[in-house]
């Protein structure tokens, strides 16, 4: 996903998208929510760059991102993260 706004969404993983592996470069995620990862959630190897997420909530875990990835890399280069929250776990 390159170039994408996602606003006001809702899921119960990820409210604005949800992947095995996820490569998002250019985008932002406003607004969205879920259970796990307000604004995105992934399984696998996850590369996000140049990227914008606000304002997104998780009922669990993981405000703007939930990546379940014990055995591939996550990667967040030059993303910005701002006033994303979490109702227990990390925001």
């Amino acid at each position: 996903m390159d170039d994408i706004t996602i606003t006001s969404n809702a899921g119960g993983y990820g409210g604005a998208a949800v992947a095995a592996a996820l490569d998002v470069a250019g985008s932002r995620f406003e607004g969205n929510s879920a259970t796990y990862g307000g604004a995105v959630a992934s399984v696998l190897t996850t590369t996000v760059s140049s990227s914008w997420f606000v304002d997104n909530e998780a009922v669990a875990q993981g405000g703007a991102a939930h990546v379940m990835c014990f055995f591939a890399p996550a990667e967040f280069t030059d993303c910005h993260f701002v006033g994303n929250t979490a109702v227990s776990g990390l925001g």
